[in-house]
């Protein structure tokens, strides 16, 4: 137990660590440090998980874990927290359709239950962001963020997710190109994705000379909207709405 506490314990245990992770995964796994007591809170630093291919698919900053060692007499790992930050995600589909992500964990033939009881009432992920690359096309998230728990108990896993947050990337909307009859259209705004609502920052619209301006447009899961709207016409249009004003030429 005293060896857990020094320099000399925790490289073996990283070095142990990189071999079994090594093992689960297709790509070579590296953990650039351990921290901290084993015996009760630790943190690994510098993870990375490579792909199939050989690039890096995960990398994760810091990983935080406050356990009961006590527990592990029962078979359970009892995890009272985990923390993880700065995750990086790289996915990437290939030329065959088939998305790196998808294919990260060893196949095994074997399929009986964990013998073993995993619970982790609270999990957070921090300062994360992730990306996608599908060709010429690349998208992903930033500023992502979640609170869950999660249990795992005869073969069963069971997740709760309480909180999530992410920024989409491109963070703005941008589209451009002619509406009818060759008059110009634009659209700008800025996504922001949460477990309940999906807000839109800044959304302006342009047709022709004709703006729609939102500053904030905020989509919540039980259908109720919320904006505030500004509209600049020119005057060509706005004697459109002039009741006074024929719609149809004689």
């Amino acid at each position: 137990m005293v060896l857990l506490h020094t320099d000399y314990g925790r490289n073996l245990v990283r070095e142990r660590l990189e071999k079994e992770l090594s093992a689960v995964f297709v790509g070579e796994v590296r953990v650039g440090g351990v921290h901290g007591s084993l015996l009760s809170e630790f943190s690994l630093s510098d993870i990375s998980i490579e792909d199939a291919q050989g690039e890096v698919a995960i990398t994760i900053g810091l990983v935080t874990v406050d356990y009961s060692i006590s527990q592990l007499v029962h078979k359970t790992i009892m995890i009272d927290s985990l923390l993880l930050d700065e995750v990086y995600v790289n996915g990437v589909r290939d030329s065959d359709g088939t998305i790196n992500l998808a294919q990260l964990i060893q196949q095994s033939d074997d399929d009986s239950p964990l013998p073993w009881r995993v619970s982790v009432p609270k999990i957070a992920v921090r300062n994360s962001s992730a990306s996608f690359r599908d060709g010429l096309r690349n998208s992903g998230i930033q500023e992502f963020s979640l609170d869950a728990s999660l249990t795992f108990d005869e073969g069963i896993l069971r997740a709760e997710l309480t909180t999530l947050k992410a920024l989409v990337v491109p963070p703005s909307l941008k589209v451009d190109g002619p509406a009818a009859n060759g008059v110009p259209f634009s659209l700008r705004g800025i996504l922001e994705m949460g477990l309940e609502t999906v807000a839109v920052q800044s959304l302006e619209a342009k047709l022709g000379d004709a703006i729609v301006s939102l500053p904030t447009l905020l989509l919540q899961d039980d259908g109720h909207t919320n904006a505030d709207a500004k509209v600049i016409l020119p005057a060509s249009m706005v004697r459109l709405f002039d009741p006074t004003t024929p719609l149809l030429a004689d």
